[in-house]
């Protein structure tokens, strides 16, 4: 007689079929938004480092002077091409430590803004942000232009 009225009751507690649909359900969408980010988080770093490479190899060819201020950009925004930077946008500047100019021995900097897209995390309210890098070396010789903007 007391296992009669303890059927239904056991049943009921014991009945957990939509259970793994329910927790599936929870868990994917945190793995989702979890492989999203580390995806998101890959190309902010490609395109941070595309930049940083452009900006080192801008200073570098910078050493050796500049003659053209819009090739010189030119060849700074293809070095950096996985960073999609803006050709207008490389700035070159030399620091004139002496007060006559450039020469031999004085840093050039070179400084390449690029933007990173997080937009694939829109789900969190991530856009995209501007950043820039900078690469400095010493000059070896100093060329016809000596700033470009």
């Amino acid at each position: 007689m007391v296992r009669a009225r303890l059927a239904p009751l056991r049943r009921a507690v014991g009945n957990d079929r939509g259970a793994a649909a329910v927790e599936f359900a929870l868990v994917s969408t945190l793995l989702l938004l979890l492989i999203l980010g580390i995806i998101a988080f890959g190309f902010a770093m490609f395109r941070r480092q595309s930049a940083l490479h452009a900006a080192r190899e801008g200073a570098r060819l910078a050493s050796v002077g500049v003659n053209d201020c819009a090739d010189f950009q030119e060849q700074v925004a293809n070095r950096g091409s996985g960073a999609a930077i803006e050709q207008d946008d490389v700035a070159l500047a030399y620091t004139d430590v002496n007060g006559f100019g450039p020469s031999v021995g004085d840093e050039v900097t070179v400084t390449v803004p690029y933007e990173v897209d997080l937009s694939l995390l829109g789900i969190i309210g991530l856009g995209t942000f501007e950043d820039t890098q900078t690469g400095i070396a010493r000059v070896e010789q100093v060329g016809t232009v000596t700033a470009c903007s």
